[in-house]
Parts: structure tokens; C-alpha cells; sequence
């Protein structure tokens, strides 16, 4: 019997632990290990809204938020507003919750999009430096 990953919670259990896993080895990653880098900057120099997340998550999961905002300051909110998503699609597919008719559209989504869009372009501009990936 296969199991059915448009309903039920498994889907969203399945993402959770593997954000969590992820979290963690970038919690546990010493000099040397592996991380990801950012192909955008590797390539251009310029920082996308994402860089230095992975870092600031690993500075997250090691309780340390001080140096999460400065390697990305983006990435406390986005922490948040993704468990709450993620919270949300488990309550609503294991039937607890139906999300709000607003938050079923594209709306919020494109507007999220909108805002990572100029932090990416604040971000390299020289005035704003400051919320560039600092260690």
C-alpha cells in the first residue's frame, strides 16, 4: 500500500525533519566541513537575500541570534514566518486548521517574494553594506 502524500500529515512531518537534520549538521559543521555556498555570489559577487543563511541558522540552532543578524538579517524573520508556514500546511493537512481564504492565495506569496527581492538589491548597495554577510 502506497502512501498517499497529497493528504496526511506526511509530507510536512517529512520536510520538518529534514530542515531539522539539515539545521543540525550546519549547528555541528566545523572548519572544513562541507556547507553550501552561494552559487549567485561565487559567480557575481553580489549577494543574494539568502546569503550567509546558512550560517546564520547554525548560529540560530547554536542560540546565538547576535550573530545570525549580522551574517543575515533576513534570516530571523524568514526562520519565523517558515515554522509558521510549516506549523500551518501540518495543522491544516492533518485537519486541524483551514488556513484563512487570504492566505490561500498567491498575494502573500508574491509579496514575501517582493521584499526578499529588495533586500537582495539593499543589500549591494554600497550606503547599505551594512546588511551584508559580516562574521
Amino acid at each position: 500500500m502506497a502512501v498517499d502524500l497529497a493528504r496526511g500529515p506526511a509530507a510536512p512531518v517529512a520536510v520538518g525533519a529534514a530542515a531539522a537534520a539539515a539545521a543540525a549538521y550546519a549547528a555541528l559543521a566545523r572548519p572544513g566541513w562541507p556547507l553550501p555556498r552561494c552559487p549567485l555570489h561565487a559567480a557575481t559577487g553580489l549577494w543574494c537575500p539568502f546569503c550567509g543563511g546558512t550560517r546564520a541558522v547554525a548560529a540560530l540552532a547554536r542560540a546565538d541570534p547576535g550573530a545570525a543578524l549580522r551574517l543575515d538579517a533576513a534570516a530571523l524573520p524568514l526562520l519565523l514566518v517558515a515554522v509558521a508556514a510549516w506549523c500551518g500546511w501540518l495543522a491544516s493537512r492533518a485537519g486541524w486548521w483551514r488556513p484563512p481564504a487570504a492566505l490561500r492565495t498567491r498575494r502573500p506569496w508574491l509579496a514575501g517574494a517582493v521584499v526578499l527581492g529588495l533586500f537582495g538589491v539593499a543589500r549591494n548597495l554600497p550606503w547599505l553594506a551594512v546588511l551584508a554577510p559580516h562574521r
